[in-house]
C-alpha cells in the first residue's frame, strides 16, 4: 500500500491505494459500511459498488491539490465512469462524470482551481479539465471544447485513424496558473492494426494550452 504523499512535481500521479479496513494519514476505508472517511468523517454515502461486486475491493486517493483543499477518489471498477471530487474544507464530495474509466493520475493547476484528468475505454482516451469549485468538466478536442457524449475519437484526433494518442501526469507541465503544455505520445492502435506493439511511441505532439481558450495550439511534432 502506498502512503499518502503531498502533491509535488515528483508525485502528481502517485495515488494512495486503500483496501477495505486500510487507511493512510488522512483517509480510512471502513470495512463494514464501505464508507471512505476523511479525518474520521464520511466523505460521502457508502460506495454501493462494493456491495454488489465482491471482487471490487480497492479505492484510490489522489495527492492533494495545490493548497491541500481537494482530493480525487477513484474506485477500482472497470464499469464506472465517475471520479469523486472531495473538498476537505467543506467536508463533502461530489461525483464528476468523466464519461469512461477514469485514469489514476491528476495534474493540479498551481492556484488550486483546476485539474486535468483522463479517462479511457475501447481504445479511446479523453482529456478533461475539471473546474474544482463547481465540479464542471470540459473535454479537450482538436477543434476546441466539445460535449463528451458527442465525441468519439477523444485524444486520438491528434493522430491518424490507425494511431492511438495517450498521455499521463508526466506529460503535463503548468507554466503558470493559466497556461500549461501537453506532450502527447502517438502509438499504433491495436484495435485498428492488430499485431502492432502499442507500447512503441511513433512520435510526439506538443501543445500549448490556456485555461478558458477552447483550443490548444500545436508547437512541435516529431520523433520521440
Amino acid at each position: 500500500m502506498l502512503d499518502y504523499v503531498p502533491v509535488s512535481e515528483a508525485t502528481l500521479s502517485r495515488w494512495a491505494e486503500l483496501g477495505r479496513g486500510q487507511g493512510t494519514e488522512l483517509f480510512f476505508f471502513e470495512r463494514q459500511l464501505d464508507v471512505l472517511r476523511y479525518m474520521g468523517e464520511p466523505t460521502g454515502p457508502p460506495l454501493d459498488v462494493f456491495k454488489t461486486d465482491p471482487y471490487v475491493n480497492t479505492a484510490y486517493v489522489s495527492p492533494a491539490s495545490t493548497g491541500g483543499r481537494y482530493h480525487l477518489l477513484a474506485i477500482d471498477d472497470p464499469g464506472t465512469s465517475v471520479l469523486h471530487l472531495f473538498d476537505s474544507q467543506q467536508k463533502k464530495g461530489r461525483a464528476v462524470d468523466v464519461f469512461n474509466v477514469p485514469g489514476k493520475w491528476v495534474s493540479w493547476s498551481p492556484d488550486g482551481t483546476h485539474a486535468l484528468v483522463t479517462s479511457s475505454g475501447e481504445g479511446l482516451h479523453r482529456l478533461l479539465l475539471v473546474q474544482l469549485e463547481s465540479g464542471r468538466t470540459r473535454e479537450l478536442s482538436r477543434g476546441g471544447w466539445t460535449a463528451p457524449q458527442a465525441l468519439r475519437s477523444g485524444l486520438n484526433q491528434w493522430g491518424a485513424a490507425e494511431e492511438q494518442v495517450m498521455l499521463d501526469g508526466a506529460s503535463v507541465a503548468w507554466t503558470d496558473a493559466q497556461n500549461y503544455t501537453l506532450r502527447l505520445n502517438v502509438h499504433c492502435n491495436q484495435f485498428v492494426a492488430p499485431g502492432c506493439d502499442y507500447r512503441t511511441v511513433l512520435r510526439t505532439v506538443s501543445l500549448a494550452c490556456k485555461l478558458g481558450d477552447p483550443r490548444c495550439h500545436e508547437t512541435r511534432a516529431g520523433a520521440p
